[in-house]
């Protein structure tokens, strides 16, 4: 997505919402890439990711959540996988989300997501002491079906607030921005200069003069840009993928044009890039 990020000031404004509530804010992008968050953990979730396998699991959780979120529109609560609240809400602009918030590290007070027994469980899971994760979990804060409410509210209003401090600024203009995200939610798809214009109204010629002055490249050369991209995310994320069933994520139809490709641009086979990272 095309948005310059003031880090620092996002990771400070974060962590001051930590410190003020005792609840933690991750901040993604539009593809799922953590890129801040409040930089101090509970000692529940601390001890959590002291084990690898649920550390690893953490991401996903945030990952699902992502997901619920995307498909709603709208903030999403559910429960993560060592049983406590998170909820994440999308960051939309002009009908586009283009990032995500989501807080957790809390109990809801009337256990509909959260629970004593949920946490047993994760303790079971992932090879903790019985009681080790509960001790921790009791001291975490409580939050009602009011004040869950109230903390949505109030992430909306944080939302806003980066945009009137200019801490989410668009290098682009909304249409490319509608486009990139279009593009990037259908690389594994066919897609064509005329359904981008079919879908955006507009003529080849318009078309043409947005990828050149905001892209300076084609759609030709931005559509390979991005899906190379995806396939290296792929490649390096989901190691049980074989190339093929990259090359069919990214929207190469041939394989063996896929991978003379992929060492043209990035400089080795798809298999031995896989192998690297």
């Amino acid at each position: 997505m095309s948005l310059v990020f003031d880090y620092k000031k996002i990771n400070n404004l974060l962590n001051d919402f930590y410190e003020s509530t005792g609840i933690a804010v991750g901040f993604y992008d539009s593809l799922s890439n953590a890129i801040g968050g409040s930089s101090v953990l509970s000692p529940f979730c601390q001890k959590v990711k002291s084990c690898k396998t649920a550390r690893v699991e953490c991401e996903a959780s945030n990952l699902m959540g992502i997901k619920l979120a995307k498909e709603k529109g709208s903030t999403v609560v559910y429960t993560c996988h060592a049983g406590l609240v998170e909820t994440v809400t999308p960051v939309i602009f002009d009908g586009v989300t283009i990032a995500y918030m989501q807080t957790g590290q809390f109990i809801d007070k009337e256990k509909e997501f959260s629970s004593e027994e949920k946490v047993r469980l994760a303790e079971e899971k992932y090879g903790f002491s019985s009681g080790e994760l509960v001790s921790l979990y009791h001291i975490l804060p409580v939050v009602s079906k009011e004040k869950l409410s109230a903390l949505n509210n109030i992430m909306n209003v944080l939302i806003k607030s980066l945009w009137e401090n200019g801490l989410i600024k668009l290098t682009r203009s909304a249409t490319a921005v509608k486009i990139e995200k279009y593009i990037n939610d259908n690389l594994e798809n066919k897609i064509s200069l005329k359904d981008v214009c079919d879908r955006f109204y507009l003529s080849k010629n318009a078309l043409y003069r947005i990828f050149s002055q905001e892209f300076n490249l084609t759609f030709g050369e931005y559509l390979i840009k991005l899906r190379l991209e995806k396939a290296q995310k792929l490649l390096k994320e989901n190691k049980d993928l074989s190339v093929i069933e990259v090359a069919e994520l990214c929207g190469f139809l041939d394989a063996n044009y896929f991978i003379r490709l992929f060492k043209k641009r990035v400089g080795i086979t798809p298999l031995k890039f896989k192998n690297q990272y």
